[in-house]
């Protein structure tokens, strides 16, 4: 029978890793069709992709892919769960009966008894939360060497309005800090993240997904002014 093979993907950008990829299939499957199903023009970390759709797609199509289909933005921009899911659900709309994906293992037990821990495992989510607050305590010891508090509230304002870069945070650390001490100031509030932190455009498009899902359009017209 003859392989449809389904890959998600991003190609932010198409790199030789990927033409790796789609050529191992082509030499392992040799009669073998390619479907991708590509995020559109903005990626699931919800940055603009350096390359629009239109020409993520030409791309592709240049490389040995046979079809690309689009992960439409209202689920490219989601967590990975909601990502992958859409995704396959679309590659199975078209049929397809193998799903190629890149790992650090070949052997595919490892990757079913990890998922099996994510979805099972009690302790999991209490694990993750305890990851994330590693990014409060992050922020919180870089506010301590400037000399300025931020309770834990302004700490996950920062963390919603700027994102999760550390290369970001750091600038903005730096900003707040400044003003709060030309101010006089040794503690910086919720206002003061909202009046001079920089918007991601990653919080952006979280910010205009969700409306859009909630059906609320004054508020992802509202999101969208910001960007």
């Amino acid at each position: 029978m003859k392989k449809i093979i389904g890959i998600v993907v991003e190609y932010n950008p198409f790199h030789n890793g990927h033409l790796y990829q789609i050529n191992k299939i082509k030499e392992k499957y040799k009669d073998s069709l390619i479907i991708v199903c590509m995020s559109s023009s903005f990626t699931q970390r919800a940055d603009a992709s350096i390359l629009n759709k239109w020409d993520k797609t030409k791309v592709a199509l240049e490389n040995n892919v046979d079809i690309v289909i689009e992960l439409p933005y209202i689920y490219s921009t989601q967590s990975s769960d909601i990502f992958a899911s859409k995704a396959v659900q679309l590659l199975n709309h078209l049929k397809i009966n193998t799903l190629c994906f890149g790992s650090e293992t070949e052997n595919i037990d490892d990757i079913v008894n990890s998922a099996k821990i994510q979805l099972n495992n009690k302790d999991f989510d209490n694990k993750v939360k305890e990851y994330l607050d590693l990014g409060i305590n992050w922020l919180r010891r870089h506010f301590d060497k400037e000399g300025i508090l931020a309770d834990e509230r302004v700490l996950c304002a920062m963390l919603f309005r700027v994102g999760h870069s550390m290369f970001m945070l750091n600038e903005e650390v730096t900003k707040l800090a400044s003003y709060a001490k030309a101010n006089g100031n040794s503690q910086i509030s919720c206002e003061d993240v909202e009046e001079i932190c920089s918007t991601s455009a990653e919080s952006d498009a979280f910010a205009i997904s969700n409306a859009i899902i909630e059906k609320n359009a004054e508020k992802a017209f509202l999101a969208l002014g910001d960007m």
